[in-house]
C-alpha cells in the first residue's frame, strides 16, 4: 500500500510504502493453532487406527506444523516493514525500517536527476531499483505488481520534475 503526501508531478512528495498482509498477527496465530489442531487430530487418528504403526505420520505432521509456525512468524514480522520516500529541494531520501533494527537504513541521494529508475521482472515479480552512481537501492519489494508499476511511473515523473534548491550567494 502506498500512502502519498504531495504529488509526483510537483517533485515534492513523501510516500510511505507498507506491505499489505491479509492476516494480522492475531489471524496468523489463529490459523497456526487451527492447523495444529487439525494436524494433531489427523495424525492421532492415523496412529490409533494403525495401532501405533503409523508413527511416521506423526513425525511428518510435527515437521509440517513447525514449518507453518516459522512461515507465519516470518509473515507477521515482514508486515511491520516500512519504506519512506521523501523528495524535496534537498534531494531524495529513502528510509527503510524494520522492527528488529535499532536504527533505520537511510539512503540520501543529493542530485536525483542523476538517478535511474529500473524495473526488473526476471522472476515474474516486478522489482524497482534506483541506480545512482555505484549504488543500487531496492524499493518496494513487498508491493503488488500494480502498485509497483504505479510507484515506478510516479518516481520517474518526479525525477524529471526535480530541481535543486536555489543557492544563496
Amino acid at each position: 500500500m502506498i500512502n502519498i503526501k504531495g504529488s509526483f508531478e510537483e517533485a515534492r512528495f513523501e510516500a510511505e510504502l507498507v506491505p499489505h498482509r491479509s492476516l494480522g498477527k492475531t489471524g496468523s496465530w489463529i490459523a497456526c493453532g487451527l492447523s495444529g489442531v487439525l494436524l494433531g487430530a489427523t495424525s492421532g487418528f492415523a496412529l490409533i487406527m494403525s495401532q501405533g504403526k503409523a508413527w511416521p505420520v506423526v513425525v511428518a505432521a510435527f515437521l509440517v506444523q513447525g514449518g507453518l509456525q516459522y512461515a507465519f512468524s516470518r509473515n507477521a514480522r515482514a508486515a511491520d516493514e516500512r519504506q519512506f520516500l521523501k523528495m524535496d529541494e534537498d534531494g531524495l531520501a529513502i528510509i527503510h525500517t524494520r522492527p528488529h533494527w535499532d536504527t533505520p537504513l537511510v539512503h540520501q541521494i543529493d542530485y536525483p536527476t542523476m538517478a535511474r529508475i529500473e524495473q526488473d521482472s526476471t522472476r515474474g515479480i516486478p522489482k524497482i531499483f534506483i541506480r545512482h552512481h555505484a549504488r543500487q537501492i531496492s524499493i518496494g519489494d513487498f508491493l503488488p505488481p500494480t502498485e509497483t508499476t504505479q510507484l515506478e511511473q510516479g518516481l520517474k515523473t518526479a525525477l524529471r520534475a526535480w530541481r535543486p534548491a536555489p543557492s544563496v550567494t
